[in-house]
């Protein structure tokens, strides 16, 4: 197994002022999927939005934060400090029971709630929207890996994870964000060695660089891939479905939605992203669905599966299996297309599983 690269364009949108549409799309995506467990009694934590907030958020600089403390049973009052530095103040709320933090320029703070003994903290990071692609060294840094993958090693990892933090530090960008680069990087290398761990790396990467997606097209574009092989397609809503984003002819093909065109299809930049030779040729063969070449299709989902090795990956065979059965069926091979919907009667996408279903009845 080797990698591939892949190039994504972006249009011009993603480097203006995204925050309010990503932002709304990311915490309602991790509402519905990752719901928060019930707080213990005696515990306070803060929440946006109806989403609690995590040990690690990241916010636009320019727009104040603006949250709410829950304290569940008969927790102690609730006492809300930020620490700047060595700088330490107490936060109080308004007549709506909300605090309200500025954000006037790039910093991280440490937000902690307490109430009675009970303390949970946070850190927040203030950034610049579109600041962080175009940090001057940056993209170098990213094509090391992506011109030229084959021959990593954990010198040139450790080397690339140096040269992140002094760039990062030096415009007041989260290390974390270059720590969640590293992650997928090492992830993808794992998997063209047929390393099962390259799940738990590709995971890691997700739960690091989704807090930048609104901020990163890079950090968007992963987090998007981590969605589309883990088969998690989200549809939209009508009040930020309208505008296109990364993979979004991915998610289109799996939902059977109406293409997105851009209204602004003038002004492009590509992108680019190493996956696996493997993954590469699914997606390779999503595409060619998506322009109506379905032998070109069947002929991906064949090399993708000669490819594989002996690193077998559930999800991504289900997609297969999804652009097999689609093919099959558009070119009036019933019989085949009934036999790839039979492997998906019990696959772990709904999605999947509810298409097999129907096609079946018939």
């Amino acid at each position: 197994m080797g990698y591939s690269k892949y190039t994504e364009d972006i249009v011009d949108r993603w480097v203006e002022d995204t925050r309010d549409r990503e932002e709304a799309f990311y915490r309602q995506w991790s509402i519905d999927h990752i719901p928060p467990p019930p707080p213990p009694p005696g515990e306070v934590h803060l929440e946006l939005a109806g989403k609690r907030f995590e040990d690690e958020e990241v916010f636009p600089v320019g727009k104040p934060l603006k949250f709410r403390a829950i304290v569940s049973g008969s927790a102690a009052p609730t006492e809300i400090s930020i620490r700047r530095g060595t700088a330490q103040s107490i936060l109080q709320a308004d007549a709506s029971a909300s605090y309200t933090v500025p954000a006037g320029f790039p910093e991280t703070i440490e937000i902690d709630a307490a109430s009675g003994a009970y303390h949970r903290r946070h850190i927040v990071h203030f950034v610049e929207v579109t600041q962080i692609d175009r940090i001057e060294g940056l993209a170098t840094e990213i094509s090391r890996f992506t011109s030229n993958p084959p021959g990593w090693t954990r010198q040139q990892f450790d080397d690339f994870r140096n040269r992140l933090v002094e760039l990062l530090s030096a415009n007041t960008v989260p290390q974390s964000f270059g720590d969640g680069l590293v992650e997928y990087f090492l992830g993808v290398q794992l998997e063209a060695r047929e390393d099962a761990a390259f799940s738990q790396r590709l995971e890691t990467a997700f739960t690091m660089l989704k807090r930048f997606a609104s901020f990163s097209d890079i950090a968007a574009l992963i987090t998007e891939y981590f969605r589309y092989r883990t088969n998690t397609f989200v549809a939209r809503n009508s009040a930020i479905g309208k505008q296109s984003g990364p993979l979004a002819w991915v998610r289109t093909f799996f939902l059977r939605e109406k293409p997105e065109h851009s209204g602004n299809g003038s002004s492009k930049r590509g992108i680019e992203l190493v996956v696996p030779e493997v993954e590469y040729s699914c997606m390779e063969a999503v595409r060619a669905m998506v322009r109506g070449d379905e032998l070109t299709a069947l002929g991906m989902v064949t090399l993708s599966r000669k490819l594989s090795g002996n690193l077998i990956d559930r999800q991504r065979e289900d997609r297969l299996r999804l652009v097999e059965a689609r093919a099959h069926a558009e070119i009036g091979e019933l019989n085949k297309a009934r036999d790839a919907y039979r492997g998906l009667i019990n696959s772990p996408c709904a999605l999947f599983q509810a298409e097999a279903t129907t096609f079946l009845k018939q």
